[in-house]
């Protein structure tokens, strides 16, 4: 439970640092857009859509995203009652559907930095 604390500050200072960075939910905020936005959840969770963001910015996201999955993993096993939202096993699959999607929007933003830098250096 430290760990996590000790990596929310450095999340915190970091985002601080940058000025106009990513917005960064609490994870039951997080975990809510990830189960059921309407919209984009990337957009709705972190105040950016997928195609203004930067590669560090989807860095920070795929961090504050990390951050809610070890939170997730280390509540205590769920009791009878729970509603669906409030059940480790739903949050767990949303946050890593969360993570995947991160993750595709960065690789397709890489492919198109690294073609436009192929272009120009090719004129």
């Amino acid at each position: 439970m430290r760990r996590v604390g000790v990596i929310i500050v450095v999340l915190l200072a970091n985002t601080a640092a940058i000025g106009g960075g990513l917005r960064a939910p609490s994870c039951e905020a997080l975990v809510a857009f990830a189960m059921g936005a309407r919209v984009d959840p990337i957009e709705v969770s972190f105040g950016k859509s997928p195609e203004t963001m930067t590669i560090d910015e989807f860095d920070q996201a795929l961090d504050i995203v990390s951050v809610c999955l070890d939170e997730v993993e280390s509540r205590p096993p769920d009791v009878q009652g729970l509603l669906i939202r409030e059940r480790k096993r739903p949050q767990f699959v949303a946050l890593t559907q969360l993570t995947e999607d991160l993750q595709l929007y960065r690789n397709q933003r890489r492919e198109r930095e690294r073609r436009a830098a192929a272009a120009s250096a090719a004129r």
